[in-house]
């Protein structure tokens, strides 16, 4: 169940102000895209922390310009953050994300004692439950005077989506929240300051031990000794995923050796079952 109601952008920074003081919530009832809106503030002098959410997308996208069914219902929303760029590799921003955003969602379910979250992280950007996709992330980045500006935006189907949208592959699936815990009044404010509450751990837990953040993406991915398939460049590679490199490429044992991939998608072909 999601409860539909006018976005309160002030509860959010009202629960994040101690931890993140600078942060400020924008919220918009439609936007072509959030991250759009976000490149455009950013341009203006908009402060890190800004974050912008819109009810519906009429242009939300993915990796490799996508689209992103968005509906009313879903919960769409990017984070602009400026960071040095001798803080840490930042192709771990996408992973440390994913990271964030599962992990804010098992804390909302854990406060409303709803039991275990069934989703796993996809490398390198997707939240997939056994049912189908739940969530995507989308990280742009510019590096301008010593300085990164980085725009994450994440996309969570809270209630259920009808995927009839072009460039849709009807082997692709779609799954929500509402339909993996229909116990649970999802609402939007609660799952996006329990994620931003973890985004912002992780992005500390990255300035000063990257090393950790791939070691808890992996464990949440549980990828490693996986036979998986990747398309990269145009050819098939087949392997077991052996894990991450220090910049968040897929590291795969082939038989023609060691690859890291760094622009493909994997689809993981289990072993075993994983519930």
């Amino acid at each position: 169940m999601v409860e539909e109601r006018v976005f309160e952008m002030d509860r959010v920074e009202r629960a994040l102000r101690d931890e993140i003081p600078e942060i400020g919530v924008l919220w918009m009832e439609s936007a072509e895209s959030t991250n759009r809106e976000a490149r455009e503030l950013a341009r203006l002098g908009a402060l890190a922390w800004t974050v912008i959410v819109a009810g519906r997308q009429s242009k939300g996208r993915g990796r490799y310009q996508r689209p992103w069914a968005s509906p009313p219902g879903g919960l769409y929303q990017s984070v602009l953050l400026r960071v040095p760029d001798s803080a840490g590799p930042i192709t771990l921003i996408p992973l440390l994300a994913g990271l964030a955003l599962k992990e804010g969602i098992e804390r909302e379910l854990a406060a409303h004692g709803a039991g275990a979250f069934p989703g796993r992280l996809k490398w390198p950007n997707d939240l997939v439950t056994d049912r189908g996709k739940l969530a995507g992330i989308l990280c742009e980045a510019a590096r301008d005077d010593g300085e990164w500006e980085i725009i994450i935006g994440a996309g969570l189907n809270l209630a259920p989506v009808e995927l009839s949208f072009p460039g849709f592959k009807t082997a692709e699936t779609a799954t929500s929240l509402a339909e993996e815990h229909p116990s649970v009044a999802w609402r939007r404010e609660d799952v996006l300051i329990a994620y931003l509450h973890r985004l912002h751990h992780w992005l500390a837990v990255w300035r000063d031990d990257p090393g950790a953040v791939r070691a808890a993406w992996l464990e949440a991915a549980d990828i490693e000794g996986r036979h998986v398939e990747a398309s990269s460049a145009g050819k098939r590679i087949r392997g077991v995923a052996k894990g991450i490199s220090e910049i968040g490429a897929l590291i795969v044992e082939t038989g023609e050796g060691v690859r890291e991939i760094n622009a493909a998608e994997a689809l993981i072909v289990r072993k075993r079952p994983r519930y």
